[in-house]
């Protein structure tokens, strides 16, 4: 779910504080903070399903209004407990 998307000269700090923020606010759940040009991006979350992912993606808008779905690929080794 990706819940920052930014290019603005101050994109990488407003990235850091929207990270910062989801993770106060949803302890525990994987978060990364990344650069494709021209964008800071934040993500959160590895769900298996797009089930998983919508549900999530019900409660993050509470917080993150214009939080939507990427396609990611994740390692598997990320999924095994």
């Amino acid at each position: 779910i990706l819940i920052y998307l930014g290019s603005s000269t101050n994109a990488r700090g407003e990235a850091s504080s929207e990270r910062g923020r989801f993770m106060k606010l949803f302890p525990g759940q994987a978060t990364s903070m990344y650069y494709e040009t021209p964008y800071f991006k934040v993500s959160a979350g590895n769900f298996r399903t797009m089930e998983e992912a919508q549900l999530k993606l019900e409660r993050i808008r509470k917080h993150f209004p214009k939080a939507f779905i990427i396609h990611k690929d994740v390692p598997l080794a990320i999924f095994a407990k």
